[in-house]
C-alpha cells in the first residue's frame, strides 16, 4: 500500500537511532543511520530562552517503512536541512501519528517517560494517636535499564505526604512501571479510505535539560562557570562537546542541594544577566552546541510593513529566508512611524525583541516580541519574581 502524496516542503530530514550505554553513561545521537526522507506540512518553533524548541512535520512513507519507525521511531536523532543542505533544526523524535484508513495510532511522548525516579515523603510515626509526621526523606534511586537503553535517562523526583518508608518504595517502584514506557493512543473513526500518514514531533536536546542538579562546592563562583557545571552534569555528556558559555563574573552560590531541576535552575541564572544588567541568551543549537551569550544590541532584522511581511531583511537589505530566522535578535519595522517624534516614550514601538520565533512551510514566519527591560535582571538578582502594584 502506497503513502498518500503531498507537496513537499523542499525540507528534508536525516535520521538515526542513537547508541545508548547504560553502563558507561553515554548517548550517542548519531547511532544507526536510516537515510534522508522527504518533509511536508513542515513547522518549527526556536526559543531565545532554549533554542531549537519543537518542529512537526509529515513524512510520506511506505507501508515498510511505517512499521519501521513504529518499532524505533520514536526518540531517534532528526536533523532538518533545506535546500541548500543548510541545517535548520535539530532534535530528537519525541511523538509519532500514524492516520490509516481511519485508524489512529500515536506513540510518545517520549518527554512523558519516567525510567529513574525517587519519593520525597514525610515519615509517619505510627506509635502515637493519633499518627504524626516528622521529618522529609528520600527513597533510593529506582531505576529501569531496560527504558535507559532506549530512550536514555529520564529522571523524575516524585513527592507526596506522610508515608512509611516502605510504602514509598512501592509507591516510587509502582510509578516507575508505569512511566517507563512510551505511551500509546489509538482511535478509530470510520469511514475506511486508502490514507497512509506519518506525522512527527520533534524537539529540540535543550528539552532534555530535566535532570536532577547537586553541587557539594560551598561558596561563590562565576554565573557562567555554573551554567557550565550544570552542562557537565548532564548524565549522557550530551552537551560537553561545543559550548559556547560566554564568561560571566557575577557571583552567585554554587552550593545545590535538593536534587533542583537543572532547567529550573539554568532559567533563573541566565534571568539574571550580568553585573551591568545586561541581558543574556541561552539555548542548544545546532550539534547540540549549549549557547549562553549577551544579547546583542544591534539590530539584524528589518521588516517592511507595507509589503510582504514574511520578507525580513538585513540592514543592509539581504533577504533573509523565513526558515533562518532566529530568536534572540533585534528587529526594525523599517516603515513605520516614519519621522515621528518618540522622544515622550520609554520604548521604541520600531523595534522588538524576539523571543519565539514560528516559522511553518512554505514561507510563513511569526514571532513573539518584547522590549527588554534591566527591571525583571535586577528582580532575578534579588530572587524576585515580580512586584505588584
Amino acid at each position: 500500500m502506497g503513502a498518500t502524496q503531498k507537496q513537499t516542503t523542499g525540507f528534508s530530514i536525516h535520521t538515526w537511532t542513537p547508541t545508548i550505554d547504560v553502563a558507561g553513561g553515554t548517548y550517542t545521537p548519531r547511532g544507526s543511520s536510516h537515510g534522508a526522507f522527504q518533509v511536508s506540512d513542515y513547522r518549527h518553533v526556536i526559543e531565545a530562552m532554549g533554542g531549537f524548541w519543537e518542529a512537526r512535520m509529515s513524512v510520506a512513507l511506505p507501508m515498510i517503512e511505517i512499521e519501521a519507525w513504529l518499532q524505533d521511531g520514536l526518540n531517534r536523532h532528526v536533523e532538518v536541512y533545506d535546500e541548500t543542505e543548510t541545517e535548520i533544526f535539530e532534535g530528537f523524535v519525541d511523538e509519532i501519528g500514524i492516520a490509516h484508513a481511519g485508524l489512529t495510532l500515536r506513540l510518545g511522548p517520549v518527554l512523558d517517560v519516567v525510567n529513574a525516579a525517587r519519593l520525597r515523603y514525610s515519615t509517619v510515626d505510627t506509635s502515637t494517636s493519633p499518627p504524626t509526621t516528622g521529618v522529609t526523606e528520600t527513597t533510593a534511586l529506582a531505576q529501569d535499564t531496560a527504558s535507559q537503553s532506549r530512550y536514555g535517562l529520564l529522571y523524575k523526583t516524585l513527592s507526596t505526604g506522610g508515608s512509611t518508608a516502605a510504602a514509598a518504595a512501592q509507591v516510587r517502584d509502582a510509578y516507575l512501571a508505569e512511566r517507563a514506557k512510551a505511551g500509546s493512543q489509538v482511535s478509530y473513526s470510520g469511514g475506511g479510505g486508502d490514507l497512509l500518514n506519518l506525522d512527527v514531533t520533534v524537539v529540540g536536546y535543550g528539552r532534555r535539560l530535566t535532570f536532577a542538579y547537586r553541587s557539594t562546592t560551598t561558596g561563590l563562583q562565576n554565573l557562567s562557570a555554573k551554567i557550565t557545571a550544570i552542562l557537565n552534569a548532564e548524565p549522557h555528556g550530551l552537551f560537553s562537546i561545543g559550548q559556547r558559555i560566554a564568561t560571566n563574573t557575577l557571583q552567585v552560590g554554587a552550593y545545590e542541594a535538593d536534587d533542583p531541576d537543572a532547567w529550573g535552575l539554568l532559567k533563573g541564572l541566565v534571568a539574571r544577566g550580568d553585573a551591568a544588567l545586561n541581558r543574556y541568551l541561552f539555548g542548544i543549537y545546532e550539534a547540540r552546541a549549549a549557547v549562553y551569550e549577551a544579547a546583542s544590541t544591534d539590530v539584524l532584522y528589518q521588516l517592511r510593513l507595507g509589503e510582504n511581511r514574511n520578507d525580513i531583511y538585513t540592514p543592509s537589505g539581504e533577504t533573509v529566508e523565513p526558515w533562518l530566522v532566529r530568536p534572540g535578535r533585534w528587529l526594525r519595522y523599517a516603515d513605520f512611524l516614519v519621522g515621528a517624534d518618540l522622544s515622550l516614550l520609554q520604548e521604541d514601538p520600531r523595534l522588538a525583541f524576539l523571543e519565539t520565533v514560528t516559522f511553518e512551510a512554505p514561507r510563513s514566519v511569526t514571532f513573539a516580541a518584547s522590549t527588554t527591560t534591566a527591571f525583571a535582571r535586577r528582580l532575578a538578582q534579588m530572587g524576585l519574581s515580580g512586584v505588584g502594584g
